[in-house]
């Protein structure tokens, strides 16, 4: 595979992560100052170059400023350590890479509950609607049907403060199940499976973990990938997650390849 080429394929993970190239700068530093077994600053500056390298193929030049515009932003910072070029992540940056890059939750307290959240908005305010399901994603959420959700989580006080900060019109309404509960003919577990796509996210997880368990392929592309995948995992509470599904294995290899994750 040609450089250029590697550099795209980053670019398109990236886009599936944080979406711009000045956050897929930031991502790529972040990424290689945490590498375990690369702490020497001779050994940063070359996994340095070499990201940048390989996105060179791409636009070598648009790369040069956006890290120039990273630390006019103050999310990087330039030192020079042995004769070497070395960014760093201020805690500006840091911050900015909470926000961007997805956690996976280690702790899910869950009260044995399933709620609904219905809502009758109407169509001028599409805009406000479109926020709402956007946010409901966020926590969680999955679609039912047109303004039917189904979290696992109580979402009553978060979506009360949620509606008071945009002034969101119409009615919002929460109902609970208990887990054992069913809407029709489907199961409870059946129908998590089919909301959230269960079954697929599987399949991605059971890929990455082919892909990157030698680790022989590139530490940043396979944060990418990583990222991409857990940003479309709702991280149920554990004790609805179908048996032997994957995500805490591939949470493990993630993290023999970085610190501070």
């Amino acid at each position: 595979m040609h450089i250029s080429d590697v550099g795209k394929r980053l670019l398109l993970l990236t886009d599936g992560v944080a979406g711009t190239m000045t956050d897929t700068c930031l991502l790529q530093l972040y990424f290689i100052n945490n590498l375990y077994g690369a702490t020497h600053p001779a050994q940063i500056y070359r996994a340095q170059k070499e990201a940048l390298n390989m996105l060179d193929g791409v636009n070598y030049k648009k790369i040069k400023q956006t890290l120039y515009n990273l630390c006019k932003k103050g999310l990087i910072e330039r030192s020079s350590r042995q004769r070497h070029a070395d960014f760093q992540i201020t805690s500006t940056g840091k911050a900015r890479i909470a926000e961007i890059f997805p956690s996976y939750h280690k702790n899910r307290p869950w009260d044995g509950y399933i709620y609904l959240v219905s809502y009758d908005i109407s169509t001028r305010a599409n805009h406000k609607r479109n926020i709402l399901r956007a946010y409901l994603k966020k926590i969680a959420g999955g679609k039912l049907q047109d303004s039917l959700w189904l979290s696992p989580y109580d979402p009553t006080d978060i979506l009360h403060d949620f509606v008071k900060q945009y002034t969101v019109p119409g009615r919002i309404l929460i109902s609970k199940i208990g887990k054992d509960g069913s809407i029709g003919e489907e199961t409870l577990e059946q129908l998590i499976e089919q909301i959230y796509s269960l079954g697929n996210l599987q399949e991605k997880y059971r890929d990455f973990l082919r892909a990157y368990g030698d680790k022989k392929a590139s530490p940043t592309k396979m944060a990418l990938e990583y990222g991409a995948i857990l940003k479309d995992d709702p991280q149920l509470p554990f004790p609805l997650e179908p048996a032997g599904f994957l995500a805490g294995s591939a949470h493990t290899l993630f993290q023999s390849y970085f610190r501070q994750f």
